[in-house]
């Protein structure tokens, strides 16, 4: 039996709950077991990412509830799921009038009375830091002592701040969960959807026009503009991308140099409206070449960046290359490999000494690896990722938060394009190779989430058929320059994303490019959104499922 289920007397009389679907995709929001909320609390009286409005969780679904809605409200008794809650805990402020000495106080949903009752919970070592934090936040307001399960029926003798939320999983694995025994909890892969092609640089302020709602005072930024967008139009994550250091020291005038005080602006600006931020360190051969050079430049930004959100994606390098010299012009020692196979395998241990690095660190936001083949490989035809070969192309990572079920967080991302030249001369270039080279793509994808265990969120692809840049050659061209695109490569791009989305049981994710104020297709910042223009841009006419944003 779930809260949809109860009839309203039973929750509040008059008022009532609201079920909130969208939100069960934010595993970093609302915490679904006691290892995640113990994982979520930065303070006592501070409860991490938990603002602007009340809600409950319950049966893993999210409910968005009134003001005092739940003050005196309990399940019947014959459903064996109390206490639930206390008080609502609503963007900072309490529904209830605290005290200086009020604690705050934590209340778990049970099934076996027997399993937790008023016993003290001690962790075990994988969460000793913690056991300081939690017994406080087991105490009752006043006590001193922690608090028997039972005891939180006396609701209106609880005036404190409250996370409120019902966990309907069994005794025995809520007390496996806070013992450190292995049972694994479920943990929601957050569905992904949005644009990249922004430069770091475009999170400055602007210079005329609309006011920013992020910073006052300010004009709003190209970035902040596209976020506006992206947000009506129902994505939820932008691809922030920012020059390499340890191979390009020349061309830092693409993305833009790595720099604290813009990137800490873009995180502010996603953050104020609810997106998930990629950071992408938009190299090639930095992961092969430079390896050392390439931790350590990440090293401090993982420590100061980090912090700031929890919708933070790590992208820690753009698209893994180890041919040439032409993606290094300022550093190119010898690659360490010289074949695709032998490549992987050190690709796989230089991300899997980032991952390392970042744990080592603290850090447990998402990762993304890429496919040696989202540059270029020779494990298809095509030399892109559209062939069963190219599932050979993924690394092979762990992640010391453990795999996904347990809380480990690793994404697989393949880029995604249909090249003119190739197809053109092989297949021929029109819609029905387009739908060809698609479902081949997907299907890789499909086959590297099998392989590796790891969920999919691919940071790129789009109309360009690479060629001429950065204009475009094909016969075909609707819109010309670096965000245009022709009527086979955008019937690619649409049957890309309809196999992405009709995907079970959730869909694939997915980051086009370019949305950014560079490109030289219109004068517009908003890249292949700008929909002004004629023709439209191709993020115009694109069809997708919606993603509510995450807030």
């Amino acid at each position: 039996m779930t809260l949809e289920d109860m009839s309203v007397e039973y929750v509040g009389g008059e008022r009532k709950l609201e079920l909130v679907p969208s939100r069960t995709d934010e595993s970093n929001r609302f915490a679904l077991g006691v290892y995640r909320i113990v994982r979520s609390i930065d303070d006592i009286d501070t409860l991490y990412a938990w603002e602007e409005s009340c809600h409950l969780v319950f049966d893993r679904k999210v409910f968005a509830a009134a003001n005092r809605l739940s003050e005196e409200f309990l399940l019947l008794e014959d459903l064996d799921l109390e206490p639930l809650l206390g008080q609502v805990y609503c963007g900072g402020e309490a529904t209830g009038a605290p005290s200086d000495n009020d604690h705050i106080v934590f209340t778990a949903g049970q099934a076996d009375r027997s399993a937790i009752g008023g016993r003290r919970i001690e962790m075990a070592m994988r969460f000793m830091h913690l056991a300081e934090k939690v017994r406080k936040i087991l105490m009752m307001s006043g006590s001193g002592e922690t608090a028997s399960v039972g005891r939180f029926r006396s609701r209106r003798k609880i005036i404190a701040a409250v996370l409120i939320i019902a966990l309907a999983v069994s005794g025995v694995l809520l007390y496996s969960l806070i013992t450190g025994h292995h049972t694994s909890v479920p943990i929601t892969t957050p569905a992904l959807v949005g644009w990249g092609g922004v430069k770091m640089d475009e999170s400055i302020t602007g210079s005329g026009g609309t006011l920013s709602a992020v910073f006052p005072g300010e004009y709003v930024s190209d970035m902040e503009l596209l976020l506006i967008l992206m947000k009506a139009k129902d994505y939820n994550t932008v691809r922030l991308d920012f020059d390499p250091y340890c191979t390009d020291t020349v061309d830092h005038n693409y993305m833009s140099v790595y720099n604290q005080t813009n990137a800490q602006r873009a995180v502010q600006i996603a953050n104020h409206y609810g997106f998930w931020i990629i950071i992408d360190y938009h190299g090639y051969s930095d992961v092969f070449r430079d390896t050392s050079c390439w931790l350590n430049y990440w090293k401090p930004i993982v420590q100061n960046i980090g912090p700031l959100y929890s919708q933070i994606i790590w992208e820690p390098e753009n698209e893994p290359e180890y041919y040439d010299c032409n993606n290094s012009p300022s550093s190119c020692p010898s690659a360490p490999c010289s074949t695709d196979t032998s490549c992987v395998t050190y690709l796989s241990s230089a991300y899997q000494q980032w991952i390392d690095q970042a744990r080592s660190l603290g850090d447990t936001h998402w990762i993304v690896v890429q496919n040696l083949c989202s540059y270029s490989c020779n494990l298809c035809p095509g030399g892109d990722g559209s062939c069963s070969n190219a599932v050979n192309g993924y690394p092979a990572v762990t992640d010391s938060l453990g795999n996904v079920s347990q809380g480990g967080r690793v994404f697989i991302s393949l880029h995604s394009y249909m090249g003119f030249n190739y197809y053109n001369a092989t297949e021929g270039w029109s819609n029905a190779t387009a739908e060809s080279v698609a479902q081949g793509y997907y299907q890789t994808v499909v086959a590297g989430m099998t392989s590796t265990g790891w969920p999919a969120l691919n940071t790129e692809g789009g109309t360009d058929p690479l060629s001429c840049d950065t204009n475009i050659c094909a016969p075909d061209v609707v819109l010309d320059g670096s965000a245009g695109y022709t009527a086979v490569t955008f019937h690619f791009i649409q049957t890309l994303v309809n196999l992405y989305d009709g995907n079970t049981p959730q869909r694939i994710n997915w980051i086009w490019w370019p949305a950014g104020d560079w490109t030289n297709t219109t004068t517009n910042p908003l890249g292949a959104l700008d929909c002004n223009s004629s023709p439209q841009g191709w993020g115009c006419l694109l069809k997708s499922l919606p993603v509510a944003t995450t807030r």
